[in-house]
C-alpha cells in the first residue's frame, strides 16, 4: 500500500526498507516460534545459548513493537544494569515472553502512560531480575489467581486468546526462573521475572 501512488503516502525509501525488514524479522520469528512450540510439545530440547537479555528486550521494544510505540501516547524508559552476565536462554522463547508482557502493558494503557523496564541482580548476585511496569488500569484482585490459566482473559470476546500469560509462565519455568505479578487497580502493574545467572 505504501508504494501504491493512489494512497499518496510518499514514504521515504529508508523508512520503507526499515518496515520491510521488520516484516521479514517477524516472519522468521513466527517460523522459529512454531518450530520451538513443536519441540516443546514433542519434549525436545530448547535452543539454549548465551545471550545478553537486554538485547532481547530491546529487539522487542525497538523492532517488533517500534512502529506501534512511535504512534502511541506513552513513554518507554529503560534502566539496565549492564553488569548482569549473559544468560543461557532460548532467545526466541524469551522474545515471545517479553513481547506478550510488553503488549499486555501497552493494552492496559489505551489513553497513554509510562512503561518502565528495569534489570538488576538480586541481593545474592545469583539471579538476574527483570521488572516490567506500567501505569495502566491494573488487574482485578479476584482474577490474579487465574491469570496463568490457559484461555483465561479479562478482555472482551475476540480481543484476546487468553494464552499470553500461560505461555509466559511456561517459558519462565522452562528457564528455571520465577514470575511474580503485583497489580493495583487504577495505578498499574509490575511483572517481575527472575532468572538464574549460572
Amino acid at each position: 500500500d505504501y508504494t501504491d501512488p493512489q494512497f499518496e503516502q510518499n514514504l521515504e525509501e529508508d523508512d520503507l526498507r526499515r518496515r520491510l525488514e521488520t516484516i521479514q524479522k517477524s516472519a522468521f520469528r513466527c517460523r522459529d516460534i512454531t518450530r520451538k512450540l513443536l519441540r516443546f510439545v514433542r519434549k525436545t530440547d530448547f535452543d539454549l545459548r548465551d545471550h545478553d537479555i537486554h538485547d532481547i528486550i530491546d529487539g522487542v521494544i525497538d523492532d517488533l513493537l517500534g512502529p506501534e510505540i512511535e504512534v502511541s501516547n506513552f513513554t518507554v524508559t529503560r534502566e539496565y544494569d549492564r553488569s548482569l552476565p549473559r544468560l543461557t536462554t532460548d532467545a526466541n522463547q524469551l522474545q515471545q515472553c517479553f513481547l506478550n508482557l510488553i503488549f499486555n502493558a501497552i493494552s492496559a494503557m489505551p489513553n497513554g502512560g509510562k512503561l518502565h523496564v528495569l534489570s538488576m541482580p538480586d541481593k545474592d548476585q545469583k539471579n538476574a531480575c527483570i521488572e516490567i511496569s506500567d501505569t495502566g488500569y491494573g488487574i482485578p484482585e479476584e482474577t490474579l489467581d487465574h491469570i496463568y490459566d490457559p484461555f483465561f482473559t479479562t478482555k472482551e470476546a475476540g480481543e484476546a486468546t487468553g494464552l499470553g500469560l500461560s505461555i509466559v509462565y511456561g517459558v519462565i519455568k522452562n528457564h528455571k526462573g520465577k514470575i511474580a505479578i503485583d497489580s493495583t487497580m487504577g495505578k498499574g502493574t509490575t511483572v517481575k521475572l527472575t532468572f538464574p545467572c549460572a
